[in-house]
């Protein structure tokens, strides 16, 4: 049987995931160095949003860039992005599921959220805030701030780079994140496209490396 892992992320997909991940069951990893970092960074993450839930009560305004789930489809005609969970082996998590986990940030609003039941594999979508513009100093920022974290704990069996992955067909800036831990890899690809001056997320995880490769084709076009 295949561990359950905690998601090393980080920016939006860390806050967004791993808040996730806190009302789930604990992952469990191997290696303590790994472990104690991603520690570090879901800690860091939490407080932000529990510092920013007590100053926004209510949702940011995203307009036409909000989806729509509809069972197991989430379609965002903006976008022209559609997430077919049930296709996927994935559960989409619906607008209670989403309001227990948390969907405003210190980052941004997630829109969208899926997960299979082992937790071995996660997509979302994330909207950032409009003040974050610059996807390439983003990326920088991020991978730095990862790194640092990277480095104080020890960890030794990550990549972290900056890259293209395809989505929808186009080549898009992504940020590639592997860390071993034990015999347990997990891979994480965090893809941004703009929509007019906003800056979309796209995300997946996983513990497959074939689907690693693969992921982001899940993401298919509404239209």
């Amino acid at each position: 049987m295949r561990k359950k892992f905690k998601l090393t992320v980080f920016a939006i997909a860390s806050i967004l995931v791993l808040t996730a991940c806190a009302g789930k069951e604990k992952a469990q990893t191997t290696a303590a160095s790994e472990s104690v970092a991603v520690t570090k960074s879901s800690e860091t993450m939490v407080e932000s949003l529990t510092e920013f839930d007590k100053k926004n009560e209510s949702t940011k305004d995203i307009g036409e860039l909000k989806g729509v789930a509809d069972g197991n489809v989430y379609t965002n005609k903006a976008l022209n992005i559609k997430f077919d969970a049930a296709a996927n082996n994935m559960n989409l998590a619906g607008e209670e599921e989403l309001s227990a986990i948390g969907q405003e940030s210190p980052e941004g609003y997630m829109d969208m959220y899926a997960y299979d039941s082992a937790y071995t594999k996660i997509a979302m979508l994330g909207i950032l805030n409009p003040e974050i513009t610059d996807i390439q100093g983003y990326m920088e920022k991020t991978v730095e701030e990862q790194k640092k974290i990277n480095e104080e704990y020890k960890v030794e069996n990550a990549k972290l780079e900056i890259a293209t992955t395809k989505l929808l067909g186009e080549d898009v800036p992504c940020i590639y994140n592997e860390v071993t831990s034990g015999d347990v890899t997990q891979y994480n690809i965090q893809a941004f496209i703009k929509s007019g001056d906003r800056i979309v997320n796209i995300v997946y995880v996983t513990t497959d490396a074939n689907l690693a490769k693969t992921g982001m084709d899940m993401f298919t076009k509404a239209e």
